[in-house]
C-alpha cells in the first residue's frame, strides 16, 4: 500500500493520473513499480553503478508507461541522500549566522548525536549481524555522518543583524552587509549555504533578505525559519542549523533525483511527481524540503508494513533492513521490532 498525501482520492477512475509508477533511486540501481487495474504489481529495474541516472530511470520508464498513456503519476523514494550522507560524500556547505552566536552554533554541529533528530527511534537498532543493539545514534551513523564536517568552523560566516525573542528588530540588516556576507560565502566556493539567525521564527525578514541575495549569486540557499518554525522546535538555534546545514548540503543530490526523473518521462506524456517525506506520505515536490525527504523511503516502509501487520490482526512486526539499504557505507543491517497501529 503506497502512502498517499492527505489531499488526493483513492479514486483513480477520476483521476487523470491514471497510471501510478512508484520508483526507488539509490547509487547502484533504479527499481520502478506500477499498480495495474487489476492489482498486480509490474516491476523493472535498471543498473545506475556505472551510468547516468537519468539513463536509468528512462528504461525503468520505458518499461512501465503503457503504450498511448497521455498523463502518469510518479512517486519518487530515494535512498540515494542517505547513501552519501552516511559515505562523506555530500558537498560542505557555508553557515550564514548572526554575529556573537555564529561560533557558539558551529560547534554545536560537531556535538554528539548529530543524527537526523526526527529519525524513528525504533530502528537505532542493529549492528554488522542484525544481532547486536546500538546503544546510541552515533554508533548507527558513524564519523561519516558528523555535520561537522558538512561545515567546519571555516565555513561558519557572522552576519551583523540582531532581533529580540519577539522579532523586533534591534540591529537591522544592511545592504553593504547582506552583500559582505555573500561575498564571503562565494570565496568560500560553496554551492549552499545554510541561513541560521537568531530569533528567526518571530521575524524571517532578514533570513529572507539573505536567501534572496545567495540564490541571485547563484548559490543554493536554506532559511532555517522556513524549515523549523517556532511550533516546531526552532526557537533552539541548535536544532535549526542542524535542520538547515543538512537541507542545505542535500539539496543538489535531491535535485539530481528530480531532475533525472522529469528528462526521463517520455515525450508526449504528462507527469505528476510526488515525493516521499519523512512521515512516509507521497507529497508535492515543492512541499517537502531535501532534509525530510532523506528517509522518506524508509518511513513509507514502515506505514506500510504497520498497515499490512494492522490490517491481518497482528499487534507487533518485525521490520529487517540489509545494509545496502540503510545506507551502505558499513555494511550495516537493521531490525526493529515495532507496534502495528492502524
Amino acid at each position: 500500500p503506497w502512502p498517499l498525501s492527505s489531499t488526493r482520492r483513492p479514486a483513480m477512475s477520476k483521476s487523470i493520473f491514471p497510471v501510478r509508477i512508484a520508483l526507488d533511486l539509490s547509487c547502484e540501481r533504479v527499481i520502478g513499480q506500477r499498480l495495474q487495474p487489476d492489482g498486480s504489481v509490474q516491476q523493472a529495474h535498471a543498473s545506475v553503478a556505472d551510468s547516468p541516472l537519468a539513463d536509468g530511470v528512462r528504461a525503468v520508464l520505458s518499461a512501465l508507461v503503457p503504450a498511448g498513456a497521455a498523463a502518469i503519476e510518479v512517486i519518487v523514494a530515494s535512498e540515494r541522500p542517505l547513501q552519501h550522507w552516511l559515505r562523506g560524500t555530500l558537498p560542505q556547505v557555508a553557515l550564514l549566522a548572526t554575529a556573537g552566536v555564529e561560533r557558539h552554533l558551529g560547534a554545536s554541529l560537531a556535538t554528539p548525536s548529530a543524527a537526523p533528530l526526527w529519525f524513528p527511534r525504533a530502528l537505532l537498532a542493529g549492528g554488522e549481524d542484525v544481532g547486536a543493539p546500538l546503544g546510541t545514534a552515533d554508533d548507527l551513523w558513524g564519523d561519516g555522518a558528523a555535520l561537522g564536517k558538512l561545515c567546519p568552523a571555516s565555513h561558519v560566516v557572522a552576519v551583523d543583524e540582531r532581533c529580540a525573542a519577539d522579532g523586533a528588530v534591534v540591529r537591522a540588516l544592511s545592504g553593504e552587509e547582506t552583500a559582505r556576507a555573500v561575498a564571503d560565502v562565494a570565496a568560500l566556493g560553496v554551492q549552499a549555504a545554510a541561513v541560521v539567525l537568531l530569533h528567526s521564527p518571530q521575524n524571517e525578514a532578514h533570513e529572507a533578505r539573505l536567501v534572496e541575495a545567495l540564490t541571485a549569486q547563484g548559490i543554493a540557499a536554506t532559511a532555517s525559519a522556513q524549515l523549523l518554525p517556532a511550533s516546531h522546535g526552532g526557537q533552539d538555534e541548535r536544532l535549526r542549523a542542524r535542520a538547515a546545514v543538512l537541507d542545505a548540503a542535500l539539496s543538489q543530490i535531491c535535485g539530481e533525483d528530480l531532475d533525472a526523473v522529469r528528462r526521463a518521462v517520455p515525450a508526449g506524456v504528462t507527469a505528476r511527481i510526488l515525493c516521499m517525506d519523512s512521515s512516509g506520505r507521497a507529497c508535492p515536490v515543492a512541499q517537502v524540503a531535501p532534509w525530510r525527504r532523506m528517509i522518506g523511503g524508509m518511513a513509507a516502509g514502515l506505514v506500510g508494513a504497520a498497515r499490512i501487520a494492522s490490517g491481518r490482526g497482528y499487534p507487533r512486526f518485525a521490520l529487517v533492513m540489509a545494509g545496502d539499504v540503510a545506507g551502505g557505507a558499513g555494511h550495516r543491517g537493521m531490525a526493529a521490532l515495532c507496534d502495528a497501529r492502524p
